[in-house]
This record gives structure tokens, sequence and C-alpha cells, in this order.
């Protein structure tokens, strides 16, 4: 996944994640974060209604 264009990330498509993100969302985080949250932590977390 490129989310850059011409060098620059596109902030046009940020949009609150969704079930379906969870796995693209967590393959992320591994990549950018040196403690990163897991497949579960983020479904646990979208059950109550919190945003990401």
């Amino acid at each position: 996944m490129d989310l850059k264009i011409n060098g620059q990330y596109d902030l046009g498509i940020v949009r609150p994640m969704a079930h379906s993100n969870i796995t693209q969302v967590a393959e992320i985080e591994r990549k950018i974060t040196f403690h990163p949250l897991s497949l579960n932590t983020f479904s646990v977390s979208l059950k109550p209604g919190y945003k990401y």
C-alpha cells in the first residue's frame, strides 16, 4: 500500500478505521512503532466505539 503521491502523503484518504481495515492497520503499526498494538487490541477497541 503506497499512500504517497509525488513524495507527499495523501491525507485526503484518512477516515475512521473499520473492522475490515484492522489487518492493514496492524501491518502499518508494526512498521512504524517499537511497541505496536496487536490485531486483537484494535478489534477489541473498536467494539465500544473508539475511533482510530
